[in-house]
């Protein structure tokens, strides 16, 4: 029973013809009780709900419109405030530094707001208030110029439409034969009052309860409200702070906990549906938005009819989450992969005139393998692009494949195309590094109107808020900054938005915040979130305003202390005028931070108020509501879905409950089985042996061709080498950025041969040896190449960049330093491909078909690659090099093979004896050299002397027999698995299971593999 609601009704059966009005704070509350009054059925004709501001508007600004002022706050809030800010002295300042804070602003326009409405002028502000000279200075300043806006621009703010309004009574709608009330304890702020106070009329005293065991706030006393006691059977959770020593009220409170937010959503759904009742006879009051948006999440999993009190956060919706990932790749200096993943959100549309779709446009992202910056897309789709049309120019390929070549050419060129426009669109910072926040937030508009994805009405009304909300940026004007902080000012925009507020309807179920329960007095109030530390926010001092100053300059000014006893008491009173079957409930456990979490004090007073003892501690409550709930219902019948039916049917039931599930889905049996095989000591194909394999793998097969690197890997995981050459996957290119790191292991190394080839190929050229005065060509020439890359691919800082180009050329000046020092060799092939499309290729010994290289006893590879370097060590006698861009570890370089690890030594050196044929009738390899030439390898050379041909035979042989045999086991290093790309596709205990099947027979050839040292 609502006593408020009670005396409405009488006022309208008493006053029938009269013009009664009610003043709300807001229309949604001035609708539910309208709505509620109608069920309840009390004919209130000439009833009227408004709020302050409509009888302010209607007594007020007429007037003001009279004299050329406009009533409106369209352009007033947190950017106007940062504007002014902006116009102030940045010496001697207080908040004029701290200017880039987007959130500052916000800070700012709130108090200045919260003094308007409490009409306190620049004056009333006094130097003794303030904690600072200097904020009191610039506050006032602050102050002053928003109001000289105001007059300026002929802009009436609220406090000035209610300024204006109590000078003209006899506008008011509210007539001297009416009667009015207002809604009980309402915080109203001081112009508020003030009007309130000032109405003709009738004024009835609104009735409310008096709440047992806490105090009236400080700054409702003073209102007029005639407040009566409750009674425990109608309404027992008044009692909530001092509960009755019986418990009339056990049979309608109902507590328990769960283990986590989504299984304590998930209870109160099916606690809904056990109910029975229509879902608008339920109520949700959620104790933090977080709890609203996985109510209103649950709902659309499970198509039922929700609105939501405070709405939803816009970030939340298609709209909100595209431009947040906007922010975010920008962020990441326009990383492909995050913006890969944008595309696959289904975040982002592409319109159907642009001839390919948001999933081709991702993956054809994949393909270019883009990396960061603005330069790489055009750059890598350029490149794809002449791949396609390279392979659509093959006359030799089949007519399809040349079709679809061209085709994927054409979709290249238009993805290239779209998305360099949106690369262009955001503006790139000046010489000073600043951009307008005017021009960026001109492209996000764009960008939310032309390529953001919307699905429903939701969609549509969040991209509208979200363009009105993000547009009152532009009243910055000139503001210029960093871009990543203009971007900030967006993602405040967005974050700082809710969308789509909705009062109770029917046939909906309604979720609010607890502050806005209990209007629509439904029969059935579920209160969750009550953990401890969620349900009322912290005493945090305003950071514009502090508490001893806003004591100082206003006692009607709210302080921290007030605001936690209005939120409060406001829940409190709102939970007492419910006469609703009420559900207390509380997340036990964090699932994200894998923690215990604890019931607020409010879930203990209602644990007390249902045993009617104010003396139950924690521990009885949490000892009396047992095991927490969870996703998996204590029924399956009480199930939401099918996957929580199987959960419950099978839960404890062993074997014979699996066994069910496997009958039912046959993949779960054969995962399960798989399982089962690999915890076993039998290597089987659930553990790689694929014998049929054998045959297509075989690498002395006619038709296969290996590179020297495909068999190393083959030798250190065969079940990675069968996932990538027996089936063809390869994982998805990211080329996420590391903030810290600009060149990659990978990339550097690249760059590093590159570099020593062209200064090699210099001296070769020009029939010299080479010199110290050598290096200053090449550190031009690997300045130039690292400036190209900066431009593709850029730093992540400057500081970066410096520290990492020294480090590059320092190892390039060490190369030059180490090979003037070396004149017992002379490079005579350098970066020698074979097995590959030459593709412009000159290097001498280079070619494009396989090398063969017959191994003895039937054994024949064709092998493709690149040796980085032929050195001429001696008469028609020679050694491979292999560069190592990386550090040297001793104790990784002892032997020769490595278990079948190391063959670039002995593969490169027959290969090269087969190049070497076509300039000398009997050439000689007399070994390789592992080449460390950076700082970190100190320049190392580890020489290992040409094995016999028979050795690398019986190396070979064995790695043969482990692909014929179709034994591609996992490896048993942990340490391979570091780097793999392909370790989620074996589990976490792959390597012991591995180990385990060492001693299957299968593996024998492994095993001996394995022992070539």
């Amino acid at each position: 029973m609502d006593p408020f609601v009670e005396q409405l009704k009488h006022v309208c059966v008493a006053n029938p013809t009269r013009s009664k009005w009610v003043v709300v704070p807001t229309h949604a509350i001035g609708r539910t009780l309208g709505d509620r009054l109608v069920l309840e059925d009390t004919d209130w004709a000439n009833l009227r709900f408004v709020t302050p501001l409509d009888i302010a508007l209607r007594m007020g600004a007429p007037f003001l419109v009279e004299r050329g002022i406009d009533p409106s706050e369209e352009e007033l809030g947190p950017a106007l405030m940062m504007r002014l800010l902006l116009a102030l002295p940045r010496e001697g300042g207080y908040f004029r530094p701290l200017a880039g804070h987007p959130t500052l602003a916000q800070a700012l326009w709130t108090t200045v707001r919260e003094l308007r409405m409490a009409g306190l002028a620049p004056d009333a502000l006094t130097p003794a208030a303030f904690a600072s000279p200097a904020k009191h200075v610039e506050f006032v300043a602050l102050l002053r110029a928003y109001e000289g806006f105001l007059l300026d621009h002929k802009r009436a703010d609220m406090a000035t439409v209610y300024q204006e309004a109590v000078r003209h009574q006899d506008w008011c709608p509210i007539q001297s034969p009416d009667c009015w009330t207002e809604l009980p304890d309402a915080n109203w702020n001081p112009l508020q009052r003030r009007l309130l106070d000032s109405l003709p009329g009738e004024r009835i005293q609104p009735h409310a309860f008096a709440i047992a065991g806490i105090d009236i706030p400080r700054r409702l006393k003073p209102r007029p409200t005639t407040r009566g006691s409750p009674d425990v059977a109608t309404n027992p959770l008044a009692f909530l702070m001092a509960p009755p020593s019986s418990a009339p009220s056990k049979a309608r409170i109902d507590l328990f906990h769960a283990g986590g937010r989504e299984s304590e959503i998930e209870e109160v759904f099916r606690r809904v549906l056990a109910i029975g009742a229509p879902l608008d006879q339920v109520e949700i009051a959620c104790a933090s938005d977080a709890h609203i948006a996985l109510v209103w999440e649950k709902a659309l999993r499970h198509n039922w009819p929700l609105t939501l009190g405070a709405g939803i956060p816009a970030a939340l919706t298609r709209p909100g989450r595209g431009l947040i990932g906007l922010c975010d790749w920008i962020e990441t200096d326009f990383a492909a992969g995050h913006f890969r993943r944008l595309l696959q959100s289904g975040d982002i549309s592409v319109q159907e005139q642009e001839g390919f779709t948001a999933g081709q446009a991702a993956r054809a992202l994949a393909r270019a393998e883009a990396g960061w910056g603005r330069a790489t897309y055009a750059l890598a789709f350029t490149r794809l692009v002449k791949n396609y049309e390279a392979r659509a120019a093959d006359l030799d390929a089949a007519d399809d494949d040349r079709a679809y070549a061209k085709q994927r050419a054409e979709q290249a060129r238009n993805v290239r195309a779209w998305l360099t426009s949106l690369v262009d669109s955001i503006p790139a910072p000046a010489k000073d590094g600043t951009v307008a926040l005017r021009v960026v937030v001109d492209a996000v508009l764009t960008f939310l109107e032309q390529r953001t994805a919307r699905s429903n009405a939701l969609d549509h009304r969040a991209a509208a808020a979200l363009a009105e909300y993000i547009a009152e940026l532009h009243a910055l004007g000139d503001f210029s900054c960093a871009l990543p902080e203009a971007l900030r000012f967006v993602r405040e925009r967005v974050q700082s938005l809710t969308v789509a507020p909705e009062r109770p309807r029917p046939g909906h179920l309604y979720a609010c915040s607890l502050s806005q329960s209990g209007y629509a007095d439904r029969a059935h109030l579920f209160i969750v979130g009550l953990e401890e530390g969620r349900v009322f926010a912290g005493s945090t001092e305003d950071p514009v305003l502090l508490d001893e100053e806003r004591a100082r300059v206003s006692e009607d000014l709210k302080r921290s202390t007030d605001r936690i006893d209005e939120a409060v008491y406001g829940v409190l009173s709102r939970l007492a005028v419910s006469g609703a079957h009420a559900t207390f409930s509380y997340s036990c456990r964090d699932t994200r931070e894998f923690r215990e979490t604890f019931a607020s004090w409010l879930m203990l007073q209602a644990y007390r108020l249902q045993q009617g003892n104010e003396a139950r501690s924690y521990q009885d409550m949490k000892k009396a509501l047992g095991e927490p709930k969870s996703a998996v219902p204590v029924d399956r019948h009480d199930g939401l879905s099918a996957s929580a039916w199987w959960l419950r049917s099978v839960a404890g039931t062993g074997e014979e409950g699996a066994r069910a599930v496997d009958a039912a889905f046959q993949n779960v049996a054969r995962g399960r089985r798989a399982e089962g095989q690999r915890d076993g000591a039998t290597f089987t194909e659930f553990d790689g042996y694929v014998p049929e394999a054998g045959p297509a793998l075989d690498p002395s097969a006619p038709g296969n061709v290996y590179s020297v690197t495909e068999l190393e890997k083959a030798a250190e995981c065969p079940f990675r080498f069968f996932l990538k050459r027996g089936l063809g996957l390869r994982p998805v290119a990211e080329r996420e950025r590391d903030r810290d790191v600009w060149l990659d292991p990978l990339t550097r190394g690249s760059e590093l041969h590159d570099v020593y080839a062209a200064l090699l190929r210099k001296v070769r050229d020009e029939k010299r040896r080479l010199t110290l005065k050598d290096a200053d060509w090449l550190l031009k020439y690997a300045q130039d190449r690292l400036a190209q890359l900066d431009e593709e691919m850029p730093a992540p800082t400057p500081e970066i960049l410096e520290r990492e180009t020294k480090d590059f050329l320092d190892d390039v000046q060490l190369f030059v330093e180490a090979e003037v020092e070396d004149w017992a060799t002379t490079a005579v092939g350098l970066e020698v491909s074979f097995g590959r499309p030459l593709d412009g290729d000159k290097e001498p010994l280079a070619r494009s078909e396989p090398v063969a290289i017959c191994l003895g006893s039937g054994m024949t590879l064709k092998i493709a690659g690149r040796i980085d370097r032929i050195n001429d060590v001696g008469a028609a006698t020679f050694e491979v090099l292999d560069y190592k861009t990386g550090g040297y570890w001793r104790d990784s370089w002892k032997g020769v093979f490595a278990g079948g690890r190391r063959l670039q030594h002995a593969l490169y050196g027959l290969a090269a004896l087969e190049l070497l044929k076509a300039r000398h009738k009997k050439p000689k390899v007399r070994g390789g050299v592992y080449y460390f030439s950076s700082h970190k390898g100190q320049g190392t050379r580890v020489r290992i002397e040409a094995p016999a041909l028979a050795s690398v035979g019986a190396v070979l042989a064995d790695l043969r027999e482990v692909m014929t045999s179709g034994h591609f086991t996992r490896t048993t290093d942990e340490d391979d698995c570091t780097y793999c790309d392909f370790v989620a596709a074996c589990g976490g205990r792959a390597n012991a299971q591995a180990d385990t099947k060492m001693a299957d027979a299968k593996g024998d050839a492994f095993k001996r593999l394995a022992s070539h040292a």
